[in-house]
């Protein structure tokens, strides 16, 4: 499953990109090439702190919200190992569309240059069944990649590749992809 997923992240790679914001030392792009319903962002940025200190924040659950743009409410489903977790995540979606959330394993893989790579994937659960209130949107290919650069920098990198899935307007679809 891994392998699939890098390989998919690897295309994702050779995609077209296009920069849309480059602010507060954050690069963030678009693919332009893929269906404009399905969003694909790619977000980079080089964070003054050690890779195990942002590891930790990224699974401290209670701080999540601080920096996660639109995200109400999120929740560990299951622990399957100390590397792989089944998550929720609910996130606000303004008016008139409905909020989506997102049911998804995550891997936390360390590479062997020191690296860390989380790998995100919605998956079928009963432990959160859909909600009438809400659209559950899948993850098709989503991944942090955490570089060490010093030993108190590290490069954080982002792809966020979610069909979003129900009715939602361009505009929102631009609005997160500039979030």
């Amino acid at each position: 499953m891994i392998y699939l997923l890098s390989a998919q992240a690897a295309l994702a790679d050779e995609q077209q990109w296009e920069q849309t914001r480059d602010a507060d030392g954050i690069q963030v792009f678009i693919n332009k090439t893929l269906d404009e319903r399905i969003i694909m962002v790619k977000a980079q940025t080089v964070i003054d702190a050690g890779l195990e200190h942002i590891m930790e924040i990224m699974e401290d659950e209670a701080r999540r919200k601080d920096w996660v743009p639109y995200l109400k409410s999120s929740k560990r489903l299951e622990t399957y190992s100390p590397t792989e977790i089944l998550q929720y995540n609910h996130y606000a979606a303004p008016w008139p569309a409905k909020d989506r959330d997102f049911v998804y394993r995550v891997s936390r893989v360390r590479n062997s240059d020191g690296s860390v790579t989380y790998v995100m994937q919605s998956v079928d659960s009963p432990l959160m069944p859909e909600q009438p209130d809400k659209v559950r949107a899948i993850l098709l290919d989503s991944r942090y990649l955490l570089t060490p650069v010093t030993e108190r920098q590290t490069r954080v990198e982002l792809l966020f590749h979610a069909d979003p899935r129900g009715w939602i307007p361009l505009w929102i679809v631009n609005l997160i992809h500039r979030a």
